[in-house]
């Protein structure tokens, strides 16, 4: 019984220990392409995909554009559908600014809106290398 019970509690603590330790990976703007992808108005099949391409390339770019070392290497980019605090390093913002403007104008259906109750005040920062929001409540 003895061995029984030894067995059962290596061959336990083999498979805990063997099981490969992993650390969630962090969200990407890209994770939500297909979400995005939703609210692109009804074109005809060349215009669609090109509306697609363009999305893809935008939620890339805020994704491979978010380094920095310092806060003022940051900047907060407010453009629907994708809301008003788009982190960004401040030497990318401007071309990402007018591609997000072209999608707007061209392949959005106009159903998402974001909205500044005044409760938080949002500013851009650098923690951990890449620009994030840093979000306080309004006094």
């Amino acid at each position: 019984m003895k061995k029984l019970f030894l067995i059962i509690a290596l061959r336990a603590w083999a498979t805990v220990h063997a099981q490969e330790v992993t650390t969630a990976r962090p969200h990407l703007w890209v994770d939500s392409f297909e979400a995005y992808k939703a609210n692109i108005r009804v074109l005809d099949p060349a215009k669609t995909k090109a509306c697609e391409k363009l999305l893809y390339d935008i939620l890339e770019g805020i994704d491979g554009n978010a380094s920095c070392t310092t806060q003022t290497d940051c900047t907060l980019l407010s453009q629907e559908p994708f809301g008003r605090t788009v982190p960004v390093r401040v030497g990318y913002s401007r071309t990402l600014l007018e591609h997000m403007k072209h999608f707007f104008r061209a392949c959005d259906n106009g159903s998402s809106h974001s909205v500044n109750d005044g409760t938080t005040t949002d500013v851009a920062a650098c923690w951990a290398g890449k620009c994030m929001v840093k979000t306080s409540i309004a006094k």
